[in-house]
């Protein structure tokens, strides 16, 4: 029996993920940006040569490997701190070329909510001489 549109587009999904899995997430990351730069009306240009030519293997903040596909997820059905994800430099210029990198989920959740402010109030508290000698003992 043949298969339905439906269950062909799902198998070749499915293949999609182990076959390439780079190129599946980047497909993944320009969809989603797409669906978010419309509920937010901003720009959203990108395609996915334009991904393909600033994808790293590490993340650029936290010098983390940076996982693809599969390896995105965590054992516990989230998303893997070290799962690639799509970063606006400036948010309100929108997903244009030039605008975006490729981080770590880790690193974008960090940035998300905080200012640049707050991140540098942060990096000060934790090279404080107090942080280091309690946090010291536990690692």
């Amino acid at each position: 029996m043949a298969k339905s549109p439906a269950e062909l587009t799902k198998a070749w999904r499915e293949n999609m993920k182990t076959a390439d899995p780079v190129r599946h997430t980047l497909t993944q990351m320009v969809y989603n940006a797409r669906q978010r730069s419309k509920k937010r009306q901003i720009p959203c240009v990108i395609t996915i040569e334009d991904l393909l030519a600033i994808v790293p293997k590490k993340c650029p903040i936290l010098g983390i490997s940076l996982s693809y596909g599969a390896a995105e997820v965590s054992d516990k059905g989230h998303a893997a701190d070290s799962a690639a994800s799509l970063d606006r430099k400036v948010p309100a210029l929108g997903y244009i070329p030039g605008n975006v990198s490729i981080i770590s989920k880790k690193a974008n959740l960090m940035k998300s909510n905080a200012s640049k402010k707050d991140l540098l109030r942060i990096a000060k508290w934790v090279n404080s001489p107090g942080f280091k000698l309690y946090y010291s003992k536990k690692t």
